[in-house]
């Protein structure tokens, strides 16, 4: 009786203590202004530096490597077109994609050297994901799969017209796609549809990238109308919605579930504001700022600390309670690209002039916002979407449209 009435009361106790951590909208409340976090381990992705689109699932665009120190351009691979980021294999091979003629996916030696090339179906802006033995890559004719030795393996091309500039992979290797016709796509490693969702608010042009809650069970994806949709991927339905206004970069997400994000047109409202919600879509706390552009596909990135950077014409850095820690000015400059980091919590920045968008730079800031370096760009149109850390301290930039990737150590 004693036993059965002990068991009873500590039933009642983990019930209570469950729902108590359901209704905390701060998952990880401590009296420091630092969240350490962790890497997310991802059984399906390959084991390389960077295997998609900004880097991870959760597209945090963190490096677990040291990035360039110097600064300097040591090369460009000469490659035409590029509306996509860059990714790496194991041994730093780079997967990427042409939307100039003749549209195509291409593996090369990060030296330029090209290891084999297939040619697109339709026009392609969709960021290659790895495994570590897969290579998928999504034009508008639909997904495919090939060997990394770029032998083709299956392709689903049933009403799967794909322009966003990501897809996502589960943990159990399931591809997550958005298609032109505003409808979620699961697809199984061998190319079978599983299941498949519609809905007329998911953002379905090169804008969009899906992403991935720690736990692997819920996709975010943007709205064109609002800006998040969640997505239960074990119940197949949008379990909450947030925002009034379309997202134009992916939702970032840290290692505790918490959502950031900043929506609404690039030029309008003059107010920005960046949003961090909880895994429920309850808002945690939101930081007002100041900027006339804040360009489509320029995620903001999290450091090792838990630390958000995002902005537009001046780069801000907060704590992940909303606390501002600085600020640094482009000085005429704005934010094109996806941010990233390294493993010491250093940022790289891709910047034009936008009244004069010949004027490129690629600069790096210390995680206390000191300028690391700045090298100027010269001979391209424009700054494109990630660039990639590799694992030998390289910065791989891609260009928007242009003629090379620029290859900075």
């Amino acid at each position: 009786m004693k036993k059965t009435l002990i068991l009873f009361l500590f039933t009642i106790l983990m019930f209570i203590s469950n729902n108590c951590n359901d209704k905390t909208v701060d998952p990880k409340p401590n009296d420091s202004d630092t969240l350490p976090q962790e890497d997310i381990k991802w059984a399906s992705l390959a084991n390389s530096a960077w295997p998609m689109n900004h880097g991870n699932p959760q597209s945090n665009g963190r490096s677990s490597y040291s990035g360039p120190i110097k600064g300097e351009v040591s090369f460009k691979i000469q490659y035409y077109g590029i509306e996509s980021s860059l990714v790496l294999g194991k041994n730093n091979e780079l997967f990427v994609t042409s939307n100039y003629y003749p549209h195509r996916i291409s593996a090369m030696k990060i030296t330029g050297d090209t290891i084999w090339e297939s040619l697109a179906g339709g026009n392609i802006a969709t960021t290659p994901i790895l495994t570590d033995s897969i290579v998928y890559w999504a034009d508008a004719s639909g997904l495919n799969s090939y060997t990394l030795e770029g032998k083709k393996k299956w392709k689903y091309d049933n009403n799967c017209s794909i322009w966003n500039i990501g897809i996502n992979i589960g943990q159990d290797g399931i591809i997550y796609c958005i298609t032109e016709q505003n409808v979620l796509k699961a697809i199984s490693p061998e190319g079978i549809l599983l299941w498949e969702l519609k809905d007329e608010r998911f953002r379905a042009d090169e804008h969009g990238a899906p992403t991935f809650s720690p736990d692997g069970t819920t996709l975010y994806v943007q709205g064109n109308n609002v800006s998040i949709l969640a997505v239960d991927i074990q119940k197949r339905l949008v379990k909450w919605v947030f925002g009034d206004y379309e997202l134009w970069s992916s939702p970032v997400i840290d290692s505790y579930g918490s959502i950031y994000f900043i929506p609404g047109e690039y030029k309008n409202p003059d107010t920005k504001t960046l949003y961090a919600l909880d895994a429920m879509g309850v808002l945690i706390w939101q930081y007002d700022f100041e900027d006339d552009y804040i360009l489509d596909n320029t995620e903001p990135t999290i450091d090792y600390d838990g630390n958000i950077f995002f902005g537009g014409s001046i780069i801000y850095s907060v704590n992940y309670k909303g606390k501002l820690r600085w600020q640094y000015n482009l000085n005429n400059l704005n934010i094109v690209s996806p941010l990233v980091n390294d493993v010491n919590g250093n940022l790289y920045i891709g910047a034009a002039d936008l009244g004069n968008t010949s004027i490129l730079s690629i600069l790096s800031l210390d995680n206390n916002g000191n300028l690391n370096w700045k090298t100027n760009v010269e001979g391209e149109n424009f700054l494109g979407a990630s660039p990639a850390i590799s694992n030998d301290g390289q910065l791989l930039f891609p260009s928007f449209r242009s003629s090379n990737i620029i290859i900075i150590k």
